[in-house]
């Protein structure tokens, strides 16, 4: 059961054979939920080759599984997993914070257009929590949950980037300049709309903006002044 979780991605099994209950109704909230989420990433590799177990300990219904991965993206990465016994089944209960810090680490890493210095700030601002509250992050971000996406930018909104801005507002202002040029604005309105951005959407209201469940919409509305000012 283990090896089938860890080297295969097959969404209906982990999230209907084995993950416990408890687990994906902290980390998803349903299965149905677990199952389109663990989907996206349905046609990539697992995240291992392959597991060597240096110990199963089971007392009862609960067992603790200590296991080394080899291969694959957390090669050579130690773990413990804490299982539960259901339904007449093992599963999958709690993952062990070390591995769960590698887990995220990897998540940080592969996201797509995060400012220079972003990684090393989320590093310093999330990856160091202690070990409750990471693991409560860990889920959420395993879960794709909004509070894990705002812990991330709250991070970046408290980290110094280039131009004398946060690294939100870098990550913000790089792709707004990059939307502005595929639309054929010039260097003189893009600095225009960038200065009236930062003159009427302060951090903590770009903060509220990108977390919101519809922040494409939001964030045009808030930016429409500037945008009609710079015509």
């Amino acid at each position: 059961m283990v090896r089938l979780s860890l080297t295969t991605n097959d969404p209906d099994g982990d999230c209907n054979e084995r993950l416990s209950d408890a687990f994906v109704e902290r980390t998803y909230g349903t299965r149905p939920r677990c199952e389109l989420i663990q989907g996206r990433d349905q046609d990539e590799e697992g995240d291992v080759e392959s597991l060597e177990f240096a110990s199963v300990e089971v007392e009862g219904d609960t067992a603790r599984a200590r296991i080394e991965a080899r291969g694959g993206a957390i090669d050579a990465v130690g773990g413990v997993l804490d299982l539960v016994r259901e339904d007449g089944a093992w599963r999958i209960d709690h993952v062990g914070v070390p591995l769960l810090r590698t887990l995220v680490d990897l998540a940080v890493r592969s996201t797509e257009n995060l400012p220079a210095g972003g990684f090393d700030c989320i590093d310093r601002e999330l990856l160091t929590l202690p070990d409750s509250r990471f693991r409560r992050f860990a889920y959420q971000l395993i879960g794709q949950r909004p509070a894990s996406q705002r812990r991330i930018l709250r991070a970046l909104a408290d980290c110094n980037g280039q131009r004398g801005v946060s690294l939100l507002r870098q990550a913000f202002e790089e792709g707004l300049v990059r939307s502005l040029r595929e639309q054929g604005s010039g260097k003189e309105r893009i600095d225009c709309i960038l200065s009236g951005a930062r003159a009427g959407v302060p951090d903590d209201r770009l903060l509220e903006l990108l977390s919101s469940t519809d922040s494409d919409t939001a964030t045009g509305e808030a930016l429409a002044p500037a945008l009609e000012a710079c015509r």
